[in-house]
């Protein structure tokens, strides 16, 4: 009798465990998962030029929070560093206008390989490279008499002056 207590406990006990286990194990995935989506969500904000605080660049941010400014300038530098390469602020303004595709996927997991590519180049030196062309955007409102705040132009300004400030910097 004693016995049968013993091995009915046992099998409890390697239950219960089992259980943990899988609970502990589920947990784990989430929180690989969950980090995975805040890294491609940083990645991909700050490369769009998202404009929030660094703390909030781990989450969605819909296309009301682009800095189209910045991200026209960003744009701009990389058609220019890549030319076969091509990604419209308009684009950018769509693909961060719903979280979601049609089919309930994030986009953030679906993106254009355009988009990964772009993101990959902003990272690998991209940003250093748009951060130049902002000072020479700066140096040279400064010098033609013009307002050196890139939020004060429209984009079809920006696109007429992207092209002159490219040439300035480039002489």
């Amino acid at each position: 009798m004693k016995k049968k207590y013993m091995i009915i406990f046992a099998v409890i006990l390697v239950l219960i465990t089992g259980v943990c286990y899988f609970n502990y194990a589920q947990k784990q995935k989430e929180q690989e998962e969950k980090k995975e989506l805040e890294y491609l969500y940083k990645q991909q904000n700050q490369a769009f030029a998202v404009d929030c605080y660094l703390a909030d660049m781990s989450f969605y941010h819909g296309s009301d929070e682009l800095n189209v400014s910045k991200l026209a300038m960003s744009l701009y530098v990389y058609s220019m560093d890549k030319p076969t390469e091509n990604i419209d602020v308009q684009e950018v303004i769509d693909y961060f206008g719903e979280e979601y595709d049609d089919n309930g996927t994030l986009k953030v997991y679906m993106r254009p390989d355009s988009f990964n590519e772009y993101i990959e180049w902003w990272w690998h030196g991209g940003s250093k490279k748009i951060d130049d062309f902002s000072l020479y955007f700066v140096d040279y409102m400064r010098t033609n008499g013009g307002d050196y705040k890139i939020e004060n132009y429209s984009l079809e300004e920006l696109q007429d002056l992207f092209p002159l400030v490219w040439t300035y910097a480039n002489k």
